[in-house]
């Protein structure tokens, strides 16, 4: 009985080269196509195109309102700006336009009086105005203007479990639940859960805010300020009686707290470039990665396999003819 034991030998050699070239493609090319296109994205944008501010490094000279001036570098690297919550210059190039991008993460609470008197069906729209403008003048060099809605917490001096007792709909017809009552509620949510009351706090009371291209700022900037006016708009029935000094108005306007992070609440200063494709590679550089990496594994992997060929070629044209010699 003759046993054919070519095939498995074949099956198993051409297995080994499969696996042979997934091993050089993960060790060898992929990481030299990441070195290549990182060396090449590096000398397109530099280093210090973006500036990234904390925001509890800007000077607070009122409520709400940030300022900080530029200092401009000409050749020298930029410094960074450190997050310790020290006001700090911001450093940018002294010949560079940039584009301010903001990244804001705050918690807002009613600030209600001692003496208001509320129920549950009122209406309450929360915004925030963001306004930004460069060198101390809001009149002549306002820049940028938007208003967002935000969700806020209520507060009350008298009753100051409000918040958790309107986030987690604990309304008992027109009374809101007792202290004791809305302990025993938080304790059941959070049995079984490894989260604290923090945890949820963040979940349902952190606004975030990501805008980009807000303004344009010029070499000639000395200074940029942005100001966060936040306004509450209650819109109660004719009905419903808040004191006797306000009695049936259907709006009412109450200032709101802001507590913004300080560690995710930033400002990033974008340098703009002449060239679309350079803006683009800096905004989206994830997408500039994957597609880069990509091309350059694609063209590497296209000249090993040439290069691979064209060896198997001269090899196997250098063999000697297996022919006898008559």
């Amino acid at each position: 009985m003759n046993i054919n034991i070519a095939t498995p030998f074949h099956i198993l050699q051409w297995y080994t080269y499969i696996v042979m070239i997934f091993i050089f493609q993960l060790v060898i090319i992929f990481p030299l196509s990441c070195i290549i296109f990182n060396d090449l994205y590096n000398r397109l944008i530099s280093l210090d195109s973006i500036q990234t501010i904390p925001l509890n490094t800007l000077v607070t000279p009122q409520n709400y309102r940030f300022e900080q001036s530029f200092i401009r570098y000409d050749f020298s690297p930029l410094p960074q700006v450190l997050r310790s919550g020290i006001p700090q210059l911001i450093p940018l190039r002294s010949s560079v336009d940039y584009s301010l991008d903001m990244k804001i993460e705050f918690y807002c609470q009613h600030r209600f009086y001692s003496n208001m008197k509320y129920k549950s069906n009122m209406e309450i729209m929360d915004t925030v105005k963001i306004k930004i403008w460069i060198n101390n003048d809001p009149k002549n060099q306002l820049l940028y203007q938007v208003k967002m809605p935000v969700i806020c917490s209520n507060k009350d001096t008298s009753e100051s479990t409000l918040s958790l007792s309107s986030t987690y709909k604990s309304f008992k017809g027109d009374q809101l639940l007792s202290n004791r009552e809305i302990t025993d509620r938080t304790k059941s949510l959070l049995s079984g859960t490894k989260r604290s009351f923090m945890d949820l706090y963040h979940d349902h009371w952190l606004n975030k805010f990501s805008i980009r291209d807000t303004i344009k700022i010029p070499t000639w900037a000395k200074s940029v300020h942005i100001q966060f006016d936040s306004i509450s708009t209650f819109t109660v029935p004719k009905t419903d009686v808040l004191t006797d000094s306000i009695d049936n108005q259907m709006n009412v306007n109450i200032m709101k707290r802001l507590t913004f992070e300080p560690e995710s609440s930033i400002l990033q200063f974008r340098t703009i470039y002449e060239q679309g494709i350079r803006n683009f590679m800096l905004v989206h550089s994830w997408i500039t990665y994957a597609i880069g990496v990509t091309i350059v594994h694609s063209i590497l992997l296209i000249v090993f396999l040439l290069v691979g060929l064209y060896c198997f070629y001269k090899i196997l044209t250098m063999r000697p003819s297996s022919k006898p010699v008559k």
